[in-house]
C-alpha cells in the first residue's frame, strides 16, 4: 500500500503533464522506481531478499542519478525531479512507523483473514 501511495499520485501527474515531455518523463520514472520493492525482494542476493533497509537504499539510490542527469542535461535540477523525489522519500520513510501502528496492524490482520 505504501508503494501505491507514491505510484498512484505520481503516475496521475505524469499522465496529466503528458504534453510536457520533461515533466512527464521524470514523474513516470520516479513513479516506476517506487514499485521496485517487490522485484528487489525476489533477487537471488540475500540482503535484497530479506532486508527492507537494503531495498530502500537501492530504491532511493536511483534518485541521485536522476538529479545528476538533470544537472548534466539542464544545468539545474528539474522542478518535477525535486518535488517528486521529496514526496517519494517522505512517503517511503514515513510508511515504516505508520505500519507499526495498532490500527494498521488490525487492518492488515483482517485483510489477511479475508484472503
Amino acid at each position: 500500500m505504501g508503494d501505491l501511495a507514491v505510484f498512484a499520485p505520481l503516475i496521475f501527474l505524469a499522465y496529466w503533464k503528458r504534453r510536457d515531455r520533461d515533466t512527464h518523463k521524470r514523474l513516470a520514472v520516479i513513479a516506476t522506481i517506487a514499485l521496485m520493492g517487490a522485484p528487489l525482494s525476489r533477487f537471488p542476493i540475500h540482503p535484497l531478499k530479506s532486508e527492507v533497509v537494503v531495498q530502500s537504499i537501492v530504491m532511493l539510490g536511483f534518485l541521485p542519478r536522476i538529479v545528476a542527469y538533470d544537472r548534466f542535461s539542464l544545468r539545474r535540477v528539474h522542478r518535477a525531479t525535486l518535488w517528486a523525489s521529496v514526496y517519494f522519500m517522505f512517503v517511503h520513510v514515513a510508511r515504516f512507523p505508520i505500519a507499526l501502528t495498532p490500527m494498521l496492524q488490525w487492518f492488515a490482520d483482517h485483510m489477511v483473514k479475508l484472503v
